[in-house]
């Protein structure tokens, strides 16, 4: 027969690896809607269509915001906070010089010089649309009111994009050393719409796979910390087995939070 379970019968406590979470106030993304097309207006959509796509977004928006006086440091902290996703982009904010009054904008391609190093030449890619959104309404129902004459302080700065931090010292720490303000809350200003949950669960599914693949190492679909393992050794001897034991970290947000509030 089967040996014990090593599981209580009454179990009192479990360990999880889920990581509860709350959405700032000001909490918002952006999705912008792009088109591409190749040198006889067809729309791209072979095999290769993704990586011309991904290579004429990423050359435009940085021609965009050179154009608009950004510097190379500044245009890096924004692209840290855009995922490109086929025939969409997700932008933590709304971007400077693509927003709703300035749609449809080519932005780039459509002629043989500036198609140089990204597609194929002929290729041109537009932004039609952007559709802003705030978090949704399962999780706003949770914040509190601002009392009138009072500012909410975010754990985020304002003047860096994708900057959060733990709590308030290391983020006043942070605005003293680089010069920046925090983020306040918009004070009581218009919201975007409420984003549907698999909307927003696909922008922080990406955002979370960046942050992943820029600090751990990727192991098949896992993440592992390569500083971090465990190293297995003979109880009797001391002597190692030579292998390495990593604990692997995945990504998959769910939004499971009914509101109780009515």
């Amino acid at each position: 027969g089967r040996g014990p379970s090593h599981i209580a019968q009454n179990p009192k406590s479990a360990q999880s690896n889920l990581f509860p979470v709350e959405v700032a106030p000001s909490f918002m993304f952006a999705i912008y809607g792009i088109k591409a097309t190749d040198k006889h207006g067809h729309e791209i959509q072979s095999s290769g269509g993704r990586r011309r796509r991904n290579e004429m977004w990423a050359k435009g928006l940085n021609h965009l915001l050179t154009k608009l006086g950004k510097t190379e440091k500044q245009i890096k902290m924004i692209e840290r906070t855009i995922f490109f996703d086929g025939s969409a982009c997700y932008s933590a904010k709304p971007i400077e010089g693509l927003r709703s009054t300035n749609l449809p904008v080519i932005l780039w391609g459509g002629s043989e010089d500036t198609t140089s190093g990204a597609g194929e030449v002929g290729d041109q890619l537009e932004v039609v649309s952007v559709e802003p959104y705030s978090a949704p309404y399962e999780l706003q129902c949770r914040n509190v009111a601002t009392p009138g004459g009072s500012a909410q302080v975010e754990f985020r700065c304002g003047t860096c994009p994708g900057r959060a931090f733990v709590n308030a010292q290391s983020l006043l720490q942070h605005c003293r050393e680089q010069g920046c303000t925090p983020a306040y809350g918009n004070g009581g200003g218009k919201k975007p719409p409420p984003a549907q949950p698999e909307v927003f669960v696909g922008y922080i599914n990406r955002a979370i796979n960046r942050a992943m693949n820029e600090r751990m190492a990727r192991w098949g679909r896992e993440y592992i910390d390569p500083r971090s393992f465990k190293e297995p050794v003979d109880e009797r001897s001391g002597r190692s087995y030579g292998v390495k034991l990593f604990r692997g970290k995945s990504n998959c947000s769910l939004l499971s939070l009914p509101c109780t509030n009515y």
